[in-house]
């Protein structure tokens, strides 16, 4: 397995200081994947206070579980004594780790006979579940037993969907059936981590595994009122989601169209998006139920309302995924980008002091004023200089 010299270079030093270390988890089933691991996590014989005696920057992480930072060369490795877990409250964390000495113990512990793979130069691949041959039949399963697993931490089922959609894998037959029989654990899971688990699902490559969410009935015991409305609509959400490039905001809103701008808000608001996402993806589903723009002033409307980025976004889904021809508008929607077209009261060739040297003193009027004076020269950018909008201004005023 090729490893970065900084991962080498924390083995062999705790291998050196006497301890046993290995690299584990995602980046080992990412390896023998045959992908290029994004990050590697760190698994070692030795306590928390040796490791950060051996190196000489760390954080103390989760250092209650046994997790220090060992930074290197400004990158962050996390690095975690080998433990048992004890017993779990709120079906989540454990309350109190023992620490131990046993590789086999630690693995023991993991989600999944994928992920329960450890590996260094010495020793090769510790693989005491199996999960090699899981990985090579594309399957998922619970280390030991399932249910145990998912009592422990309920979180991993909405995992065990995850990996399904941007792996390709399936859910073994105990694993599948242990989350219908403890799927109503969920119920005490964050908001975060269900928004953080759901959200790669929806950017996952396969994502007509997000069947799976509905089948498997997590948000029935999660958010009732979105499993129905998954049950309703997800399968034609799927067909579209299936098309589209891996954005939040456009898979977003493909996914919550059917539930109308209002309810999608409080549905983001609930799972805690912030302020910016939610708006962008209200946006784009306000934007969706606007007529086609027809004409290029129709265009230049449009994009005064919603500005550049949803109007993009909007004529992205319409052409590439709902098959109406918008050829004519991406055009000159580049156009009036490229050429800056006044567009936004910030383009006029006027301002608010100007309109007070014009004689109009109140700010209301000032901003009614503007705003015509914008939708006048959307229709007629020529109208953009000064002498022609004093003129206008006169006529409003």
């Amino acid at each position: 397995m090729n490893l970065t010299e900084d991962v080498h270079y924390i083995l062999n030093t705790l291998n050196d200081s006497g301890f046993e270390s290995f690299v584990v988890g995602g980046c080992v089933r990412d390896y023998l994947m045959g992908n290029t691991p994004k990050d590697f996590d760190i698994t070692t014989s030795a306590k928390p206070d040796h490791i950060k005696n051996l190196f000489g920057k760390t954080i103390d992480t989760g250092i209650e579980h046994g997790t220090v930072t060992v930074v290197l060369n400004k990158k962050n490795y996390e690095v975690t004594t080998f433990r048992i877990d004890g017993a779990y409250t709120n079906n989540r964390s454990p309350i109190e780790v023992v620490f131990t000495t046993d590789i086999i113990k630690d693995l023991k512990r993991r989600d999944f006979n994928m992920n329960a793979i450890a590996y260094n130069k010495l020793s090769g691949f510790v693989d005491p579940f199996n999960g090699r041959i899981d990985i090579e039949n594309k399957i998922i399963s619970g280390v030991g037993d399932p249910l145990v697993r998912f009592t422990e931490d309920s979180l991993r089922m909405f995992r065990a969907i995850r990996f399904s959609t941007q792996l390709d894998f399936t859910i073994d037959l105990p694993t599948y059936d242990a989350i219908l029989q403890k799927n109503y654990l969920v119920n005490s899971l964050s908001v975060e981590r269900v928004r953080d688990e759901f959200t790669k699902m929806l950017l996952s490559t396969h994502i007509y595994k997000l069947s799976f969410i509905v089948q498997t009935e997590l948000f029935k015991h999660y958010l009732l009122s979105f499993h129905e409305y998954l049950e309703t609509h997800l399968g034609e959400i799927i067909n579209i989601l299936n098309l589209s490039k891996k954005d939040l905001v456009i898979r977003y809103s493909i996914l919550l169209y059917n539930m109308g701008v209002h309810d999608a808000k409080k549905f983001l608001t609930f799972l805690k998006f912030d302020n910016k996402t939610i708006k962008e993806v209200c946006n784009l589903i306000s934007a969706y139920l606007e007529p086609i723009p027809n004409s290029d002033t129709d265009v230049r409307f449009l994009i005064k309302k919603y500005g550049y980025y949803t109007t993009n976004n909007l004529f992205y889904i319409l052409n590439d995924l709902c098959n109406v021809p918008m050829l004519k508008q991406i055009k000159h929607l580049n156009t009036c980008q490229n050429l800056n077209l006044p567009i936004f009261i910030k383009d006029l060739s006027i301002n608010g002091n100007d309109l007070k040297s014009l004689g109009v003193k109140n700010g209301v009027d000032i901003g009614r004023i503007l705003n015509l004076l914008i939708d006048d020269v959307i229709k007629n950018p020529n109208l953009n200089n000064y002498d022609s909008l004093s003129i206008l201004v006169k006529q409003y005023n």
